[in-house]
């Protein structure tokens, strides 16, 4: 009924949209989640996407030096003879988690932190989720293209959700800074420790069956992240909501 070279053209328009639907789908729907909490004062749509863009951007300079500079990523950390075991959790754990991190909390902390539209505690929260999903979308990209479609399912609750996160955390911790009457000192800093450091685990529990049950340890750790936001935007909520608008402005 239909000849071979059709049904070659229909598998590969089918291939198509599962590679742009494994690209796209996750992290709109994480964002589409997060921000239901913000469905009475949405953020502009236009800067929701320049945020995302240059997350997605950052990654891509980062993966650029990456492989100028020959430096293996966690992945291929494994084809790496001439390195100790703990010289390999330094570098590609370490290190790595705080590189990722790094450049997200710079878009945070010295772009969106003094947007006019980030005027209310959750806006943080939101806009650190998008520097996350551009990150993670572009990572996405990345491992999509070297290991097909496929491989999005398994990081759609996992790496693509944990730059979400810890991007959401930074933001709330942004937000903290922003909005308290009495400032606090290097709340920004500790954003940035804690995440390398959650992004730290996360990446041993990538590499290293801890449990001794060959289970996925970084699936629980994503899990206890995502439950730790969800009471983060509950406080900042109940803190914030009462308040007078004119003491959640900031000059």
């Amino acid at each position: 009924m239909f000849d071979l070279e059709f049904i070659k053209t229909i598998n590969q328009v089918i291939y198509h949209v599962i590679f742009f639907g494994a690209i796209f789908i996750p992290p709109l729907f994480w964002l589409w989640y997060f921000r239901f909490y913000d469905y009475r004062h949405p953020e502009p749509l236009k800067l929701l996407i320049k945020v995302f863009l240059m997350g997605f951007s950052s990654c891509f300079v980062l993966r650029a030096l990456s492989y100028f500079f020959e430096i293996p990523t966690i992945y291929t950390y494994i084809s790496v003879s001439w390195l100790s075991s703990l010289d390999k959790i330094i570098i590609f754990v370490a290190v790595l988690a705080f590189l990722e991190e790094l450049v997200k909390f710079l878009i945070l902390r010295f772009y969106v932190y003094h947007q006019k539209d980030f005027d209310e505690p959750i806006d943080g929260v939101i806009y650190g989720i998008t520097v996350g999903l551009g990150f993670a979308t572009c990572e996405n990209v990345m491992h999509i293209i070297s290991q097909g479609p496929e491989v999005v399912v398994s990081r759609f609750a996992t790496a693509t959700l944990l730059h979400a996160l810890l991007g959401g955390l930074m933001g709330a911790f942004l937000s903290q800074e922003k909005f308290s009457f009495f400032k606090k000192c290097c709340i920004a800093i500790r954003a940035l420790v804690l995440c390398t450091f959650l992004h730290f685990v996360y990446n041993i529990f990538v590499l290293y069956d801890l449990t001794g049950f060959n289970i996925k340890g970084e699936t629980f750790w994503v899990a206890g992240i995502f439950v730790i936001l969800l009471i983060v935007i509950v406080r900042l909520k109940k803190k914030y909501l009462c308040q007078p608008t004119k003491k959640l402005k900031t000059s």
